[in-house]
């Protein structure tokens, strides 16, 4: 081999994997045309390759010009790219293995996909450590730093990083495998945010933060895990028994007026009772609302307070889809709300049950106003 191509040989090799990785990057970093973020992700990668192929034509070009005097910084620089689009390439193509191997397949708007798992984080993990220790010791080599001193310093510098740092991302990262070792938390479940009091589907749950979806205003939320701890979740989409999820409405009534002949407050509360047997039978006959029809409605009075009777109406929904879409969680929860609430509306303006506000003042326009005594005589 003659002496130009051997020292051209490294810098041709990595430019021909760099000119197929450009050509071929959707199929190395396994996405598809309509995959989520795919676009982006393509364009990243082909911007960091042309840095690359750059920096490679621009070191031979000074290498002819200037001959012995140049000391190959740019080559070092494209190489260092190079190295790190690797560690890149081979972490997100190793990440979607390790799903598909250590986690868990779920059925999500009909399709079966992986999605992370508890053991498919920690193996990530794993991995995650092993390649830096490897990039660390490729980027020493790539700069010829071969005193011990050079080395360790090298070393202290990237230890001193991570340390600094560790207080922004190790949080996230403990309690990112928290969510998924608890199983609270998976890619297409139901959640709502405690203290925001949020109804949201999660999107996508990586080490660092989770990609949520507002079911209500139908945007995107991006929140660090520990904020997501902090905050607290529910899963809707987790039930605690087969009965699934239980919706409670609250409605208020005037009390009755003490006359007639019958017992007013066994009255109403046989209407009451009536009320919600046929909002029962009503829902359970419409296939558009989304509740068990194998357990039937219950009801309770709650509050009695100075102006009205309180009392709450309990149901239970059929099991939440595993979905990535706001519309199905909206005609699920929300349009079922809306429907049993205007069922009941009905039923009970059907049996003269006033849900409006009580009047806290009754005034009697029809009699006269009564005139002040007269002040007595000393």
């Amino acid at each position: 081999m003659s002496p130009e191509l051997q020292i051209y040989s490294v810098p041709i090799a990595a430019m021909i994997v760099g000119a197929f990785a450009f050509m071929l990057a959707p199929r190395i970093l396994g996405l598809k045309k309509d995959s989520e973020g795919a676009s982006l992700q393509v364009m990243t990668l082909r911007v960091v390759l042309v840095i690359f192929l750059v920096l490679q034509l621009s070191d031979i070009v000074l290498h002819n010009i200037v001959g012995i005097y140049y000391n190959r910084m740019l080559l070092n620089m494209s190489l260092t790219v190079f190295a790190i689009t690797i560690c890149f390439v081979f972490f997100n193509v190793s990440g979607r293995m390790l799903d598909a191997k250590f986690g868990a397949t779920r059925q999500i708007d009909g399709k079966m996909v992986a999605v992370p798992s508890y053991h498919s984080r920690m193996a990530s993990v794993v991995l995650l450590g092993a390649m830096l220790i490897i990039l660390i010791y490729v980027l020493i080599e790539i700069w010829g730093l071969n005193s011990l001193l050079e080395k360790t310093g090298f070393i202290g510098i990237i230890a001193a990083f991570f340390v600094l740092t560790s207080a922004i991302w190790l949080p996230d990262l403990f309690h990112g495998v928290v969510l998924l070792g608890s199983s609270m938390a998976e890619e297409g479940d139901t959640v709502i945010l405690r203290d925001r009091d949020r109804l949201c589907i999660i999107n996508r749950l990586t080490p660092f933060y989770t990609l949520l979806l507002d079911v209500d205003k139908n945007h995107r939320i991006l929140v660090r895990n520990c904020d997501l701890m902090k905050w607290g979740i529910e899963n809707y989409t987790k039930r605690a028994s087969v009965d699934g999820l239980r919706r409670t409405l609250e409605f208020k009534l005037g009390y009755p007026s003490p006359t007639g002949a019958r017992d007013p407050v066994t009255n109403l509360f046989e209407k009451i009772e009536k009320s919600v047997d046929a909002c029962c039978a009503r829902a359970f006959e419409d296939d558009h609302i989304m509740v068990n029809k194998k357990l039937s409605f219950e009801w309770a009075a709650v509050d009695a307070g100075d102006y009205a009777l309180s009392f709450r109406l309990y149901y239970y929904l059929s099991p939440l889809p595993e979905t990535k879409l706001t519309s199905k969680i909206r005609k699920h929860m929300r349009a079922t709300d809306n429907a049993i609430v205007r069922i009941m509306f009905e039923e009970a303006f059907a049996r003269s049950l006033n849900l409006a506000t009580p009047a806290l003042v009754h005034l009697d326009t029809s009699q006269k106003t009564a005139q002040p005594a007269p002040p007595h005589a000393p």
